[in-house]
């Protein structure tokens, strides 16, 4: 299916699913929970956005519902004011940051972003239209991720490995003395993969990933803007990874957390308890936009 069908058919699938009117604010389609698990409305999200200096929104990658909510929550956001907000995504890594520059100054078109540096595999299908909103809005868009060569050396050879590296290249990266807490759940849940793998850095090389997102998104805030970060649920569940090394840089940064769960009823198990300030429950069969 090419790009504009896909968007076609995505479009009037949503049509039906929800009146003009009342698109996000009321539908079937999801079940929105504040962080003690409660039914919440969408006003209540809404005004998070607003007073908030960091939004991150914590999805699946093939979640269709998922980027259909991130695109209107980035409406909200930008609904009173998208001067001094900066939008930043996982999906973007920092060497690629000057690709993003000159399409923000027009150098080239959207559609030929793919010409000028690497996309995810679902880039067109699902983030595409994230970068055309920010473009139209002239919000700048921030590449926040660790090239993920870098993140590949640390795992396989440790941070010595790239303390080695010529400062060009250091930049692509937070500083090598970031902390890690490998008392967090997110991270703890990674111990045993670590155990299982030749490389004894599996933790280190994900938090230095999240380390690094953390660092960019600082940067970003610390000009006085307001951030709307997008990623994978994981980097900012329970308020963790990302989040925790916001505050390890920008101790007292005021956020918001969103996550969104795929699964069969409204109650969320027990291990999701605290999971994010807003959770999405969309169910476990809605449509995606690639099989994993």
């Amino acid at each position: 299916m090419s790009k504009s069908n896909f968007f076609i058919v995505l479009g009037l699938f949503f049509l039906l699913l929800f009146s003009a009117q009342t698109q996000a604010q009321s539908s079937d389609a999801y079940v929105l929970l504040n962080g003690n698990e409660k039914k919440t409305s969408w006003k209540k999200l809404s005004k998070s956005l607003q007073t908030s200096e960091l939004v991150f929104f914590g999805e699946e990658h093939n979640c269709i519902m998922a980027h259909w909510l991130t695109l209107q929550m980035l409406k909200e956001w930008t609904k009173s004011d998208s001067v001094n907000k900066t939008f930043a995504l996982e999906m973007f890594e920092r060497d690629q940051q000057a690709s993003l520059d000159s399409l923000m100054a027009k150098q080239f078109e959207l559609k030929d972003l793919s010409k000028h540096t690497r996309t995810w595999s679902n880039y067109l299908s699902d983030y595409e239209i994230f970068l055309e909103f920010a473009l139209t809005k002239n919000i700048p868009i921030v590449a926040s991720n660790i090239p993920r060569n870098y993140a590949s050396v640390l795992f396989k050879n440790g941070r010595d490995s790239l303390a080695k590296l010529s400062p060009e290249e250091k930049k692509w990266f937070c500083p090598l003395d970031f902390p890690v807490d490998r008392e967090l759940s997110q991270y703890r849940q990674l111990i045993e993969i670590e155990q299982h793998l030749s490389g004894k850095n599996f933790v280190e090389a994900q938090a230095i990933k999240d380390a690094t997102m953390a660092e960019s998104i600082v940067r970003e805030l610390n000009t006085g803007k307001k951030v709307f970060h997008l990623n994978g649920r994981y980097h900012s569940d329970f308020k963790q990874s990302i989040l925790w090394y916001v505050n390890y840089y920008r101790p007292n940064t005021k956020s918001v957390t969103i996550s969104i769960v795929r699964q069969k009823g409204t109650k969320l198990p027990a291990d999701l308890k605290g999971l994010a300030d807003y959770i999405f429950i969309v169910p476990e069969d809605f449509p995606v936009s690639y099989s994993n």
